[in-house]
């Protein structure tokens, strides 16, 4: 008992400590703000959903859309079966026909006569199956979305009422489209055949000036007989002057000859004489005897018109004869593919024209273009030894050359080899304007003054040197033993030195 009452007291206790803490519970204050925010969480649910909706809606509707063509089309073959069907009632004799071939298992008497009351019985027959029939086709173009035969017939008609069926081998009131090929085939080909003939007789004009000549040599050997060796090229009838024509040719044809020959274009065969040759740029030219009364009516021949070669582009139609195959009276098409390439000789430099005519390592000949005109002299030994193209030197060049090989002017030599170096190319590189001398050949006439390679040439008298084509006109204009003053720059350790040469023009043999 005590315990319990210790127990009972020491709660009274307890009880007593913590009869001052008291438990409060207050509402909470409302939030504004709280209940806004879920107003417009639940507005914009309600948006998005009504958006979902209504794309699904949408969507449905277009999937379920029949196009307005597909609809009208129906219409019209509703409305063409609805005319079937009057036509049919109208006329009893076509609907028994059609009853006859759609039930092809009763068989008909031919003697036995159909009356007008019996055509009224397969006529009721008839009208289901035409309509199912109609019904079924109608089906299968919607599902196929093809168009109707219809258009197709009226085109047929059309292309008919032209001349053609538009169906291949299916004959109409005109021609049938493998006619018309044909025809077209035959066109094409006729205007190809025009145009190799106008083609054929610019070369055959040009070829009136084309000659054959053959240097010939004769050795003996230890038993004293006598054999002769030949070389045959072409050669260019290029003027007329004191009753012989001057022929332009190789140079290697007929500079170690002991005799030279010109076989004319009527095979007739004359004795030439070599009246010059430039051993650089290997042109020669020969004469042969001409009679002006007899031979202009015996012969046909005409002498080359030469054309400004400044005026060929690339991509230009040219015709090479001659003998640019290696054989005589050969002909080869093409175009020209370059006229940027160039060949430095001694003394000059000539540019070239490349083409996409395939010809022979051994071929000669010249270029004329679809005027007859005579661009350029082929000069194989300058082409691809791998393709060998028909490569030529410029007409402007000939001109010079014959001009002056014809007149008995001997080329003039001093030994120079370069490269031209204009302004721009002088201010990239540190080097003076003018011709860089790449090399100077032994025993020369520029050696002997002075000159040495790597100088750069910058003039000749008071003339300045842009290249080395104005070397070679200078050169050619002094000739022989004349004396010309260069002027070259030479680099020195701190700065290019100017020095002037006297160099005495020789005579290259």
């Amino acid at each position: 008992m005590d315990e319990e009452n210790r127990f009972n007291e020491s709660d009274s206790e307890e009880e007593e400590s913590y009869s001052f803490m008291r438990e409060t519970v207050k509402k909470r204050p409302l939030r504004f703000s709280r209940i806004l925010l879920k107003a417009l969480m639940f507005l914009g649910a309600g948006a998005l959903f009504g958006a979902a909706a209504a794309f699904v809606f949408l969507h449905a509707i277009k999937v379920n859309a029949v196009p307005s063509n597909i609809s009208e089309e129906a219409t019209v073959q509703s409305e063409s079966a609805e005319q079937t069907e009057v036509i049919e009632q109208a006329e009893p004799t076509e609907q028994a026909e059609a009853t006859d071939q759609a039930e092809p298992t009763e068989a008909t008497e031919p003697t036995e006569v159909i009356e007008p009351t019996d055509q009224a019985e397969p006529t009721d027959q008839a009208e289901p199956t035409a309509q199912v029939d109609q019904a079924e086709q109608l089906e299968t173009e919607v599902t196929d979305m093809k168009p109707t035969e219809e258009p197709v017939e009226e085109e047929a008609r059309e292309e008919q009422v032209e001349g053609t069926t538009g169906i291949p081998g299916e004959e109409g009131p005109g021609e049938n489209s493998a006619e018309a090929e044909e025809k077209l085939n035959a066109e094409a080909l006729n205007e190809y055949k025009r145009l190799n003939e106008a083609i054929r007789g610019v070369a055959e004009e040009a070829g009136k000036s084309l000659v054959q000549v053959t240097g010939i040599t004769d050795s003996v050997d230890w038993f004293s007989n006598i054999n002769s060796a030949s070389q045959t090229g072409s050669g260019v009838i290029i003027r007329e002057e004191n009753d012989r024509l001057m022929i332009l040719t190789y140079r290697n044809l007929v500079a170690d000859a002991g005799r030279v020959v010109v076989t004319m274009k009527d095979q007739s065969v004359r004795a030439a004489l070599v009246v010059g040759s430039d051993p650089v740029t290997n042109l020669a030219v020969v004469s042969v005897p001409f009679d002006r009364e007899s031979d202009r009516e015996e012969m046909e021949w005409a002498a080359v018109n030469i054309a400004d070669s400044a005026e060929v582009r690339t991509g230009d139609s040219v015709i090479a004869i001659g003998n640019p195959l290696g054989y005589s009276n050969s002909v080869v098409y093409g175009e020209v593919t370059s006229t940027s390439g160039h060949v430095s000789l001694t003394d000059s430099e000539y540019g070239l024209i490349t083409t996409n005519c395939v010809g022979s390592s051994r071929g000669s000949g010249i270029l004329v273009d679809l005027n007859g005109q005579i661009v350029g002299c082929i000069m194989q030994q300058y082409s691809d030894e791998k393709w060998p193209l028909i490569t030529a030197v410029p007409s402007s060049l000939l001109k010079d050359i014959a001009d002056r090989l014809s007149d008995g002017k001997v080329p003039g030599y001093v030994g120079l080899k370069g490269e031209s170096v204009t302004v721009q190319v002088a201010e990239g590189i540190d080097v003076p304007a003018g011709v860089y001398i790449t090399e100077v050949e032994p025993d020369s006439p520029a050696l002997a003054a002075g000159i040495m390679p790597g100088d750069v040439l910058t003039k000749i008298g008071d003339l300045e040197i842009a290249d080395m084509q104005t070397v070679s006109e200078c050169v050619l204009e002094a000739g022989p033993n004349q004396e010309l003053e260069f002027t070259v720059l030479r680099r020195g350790a701190e700065k290019d030195v100017e020095f002037s040469f006297t160099v005495t023009v020789g005579e290259l043999t």
